[in-house]
């Protein structure tokens, strides 16, 4: 790791900032448990936003051949309240949340208690408290770990190198990042 008097700054200005000494120690995935094909899911597309016509095509043209929900796809084509949404993100999120977790852990050659950040990023959905705070209530971190729960920053590319860049700024052995897209990926970090 990076000598201390490098990280604090002592000779800010004089010498270039070192390259980060981080490295991914695992990663886990997992997806909700309905598969969706993207023909199935632009015709539901179709019946449930008629008025969206315009953006249709971005089915056929994104790449995409498989998503996954967490209800059966019948679920979806029903009036849904905010609340109903807002309960079944929350479950199933912080299910996954909490698999992903103790998969990357075990795949690591860490234990949970030496993890001292979570670093999550979440775009399909509110939780209030956030995921990771729900987390702490499930797995047994260490009371003195630092959290960092982000929302809106995208499909995870920015908010994935947020453990590498803090692990270096705050000397953290084992920050752990998850973003949530129809697929939750955890990786443990030292």
């Amino acid at each position: 790791m990076l000598e201390r008097t490098q990280r604090s700054g002592e000779n800010a200005g004089s010498v270039p900032p070192p390259l980060l000494d981080v490295q991914i120690l695992s990663v886990a995935t997992a997806n909700p448990g309905f598969r969706v094909d993207q023909s199935h899911a632009a015709k539901s597309a179709r019946i449930v936003y008629p008025h969206l016509e315009s953006l249709w095509s971005l089915y056929e043209t994104c790449g995409i051949e498989t998503r996954y929900s967490c209800e059966p796809h019948e679920w979806y084509l029903q009036p849904r309240s905010w609340d109903e949404r807002t309960r079944s993100f929350q479950k199933h999120a912080l299910d996954l949340l909490e698999r992903v977790t103790v998969d990357a852990i075990n795949a690591s050659d860490i234990e949970i208690g030496e993890i001292d950040m979570i670093v999550t990023n979440t775009i399909t959905g509110l939780a209030i408290p956030s995921l990771d705070a729900k987390l702490l209530n499930r797995l047994p971190f260490s009371n003195k770990i630092e959290r960092l729960p982000i929302f809106g920053l995208g499909c995870g590319e920015e908010s994935e190198a947020w453990p590498a860049r803090l692990a270096w700024r705050k000397e953290c052995r084992a920050p752990m990042c998850s973003s949530s897209r129809s697929t939750y990926a955890a990786s443990a970090c030292a």
